[in-house]
């Protein structure tokens, strides 16, 4: 099993790969890549990971995949999904907006292929980054979101 939250997994290792020439605007990964702040605080452009979504794997009734190694007990394998937001900005300078919101996701999802594990964590391709327009923000911003999907032993 991990030793920290998957979330916060993908959060340090985005932080540690992420080519901050990849994008048009001043972005620093240490500061503007971080788990979702649900108080609205992240300013644009940022990076946020939230929505953990986890599930066992096969494993029956019981929830075990198999015994671990060292005969300790059961282990699960356990597969989830998290959502990726690439916050480009306000709509009122769309073109700029639209384009980092781009460069972000681009540059995300760059990270993520490349790094197919991180320490215990197996992180598999992700989805296609899709536009969203934030209108709970005023003005309304341009981000593009993606799914990471990840697979640990529990």
């Amino acid at each position: 099993m991990p030793n920290e939250n998957p979330l916060d997994s993908i959060v340090k290792l985005l932080r540690r790969e992420f080519e901050s020439a990849a994008v048009s605007v001043p972005f620093t990964p240490d500061d503007d890549i971080a788990p979702t702040d649900d108080s609205g605080a992240n300013q644009p452009p940022y990076v946020s990971v939230s929505n953990k979504s986890e599930s066992v794997v096969s494993g029956g009734e019981t929830n075990a995949t198999g015994m671990a190694a060292d005969g300790s007990g059961a282990v699960q394998v356990m597969l989830g999904t998290c959502l990726i937001e690439c916050n480009g900005g306000h709509r009122e300078t769309a073109g700029v907006a639209q384009t980092v919101a781009h460069e972000l996701a681009q540059e995300t999802g760059r990270v993520l292929r490349e790094a197919t594990t991180d320490g215990e964590l197996r992180i598999f391709e992700p989805t296609g980054p899709q536009a969203v327009r934030k209108t709970g923000r005023e003005p309304p911003e341009h981000a593009e979101q993606l799914f990471a999907t990840y697979e640990y032993e529990a």
